[in-house]
């Protein structure tokens, strides 16, 4: 089975802390720790590489899940 080269450099980016927002293209997959919750469940705190965001969500999420 081949990996087609945009997979496979996807896969070679997934656990580098040192991942960039800057660097991040339209559809690109992205993974995620989430840090913090809100009590209204709709805004998480999220590890993005070495960056913390603030992202809001339909779903719910827990602390130390990846996304």
């Amino acid at each position: 089975m081949e990996i087609p080269s945009n997979q496979a450099q996807l896969l070679q980016n997934i656990g580098k802390p040192s991942l960039s927002i800057d660097n991040i293209r339209t559809g690109q997959y992205l993974y995620a720790k989430v840090i913090e919750q809100s009590p209204n469940k709709s805004d998480a705190i999220i590890r993005l590489g070495n960056q913390l965001l603030q992202a809001k969500s339909d779903i719910y999420v827990s602390v130390g899940q990846t996304i």
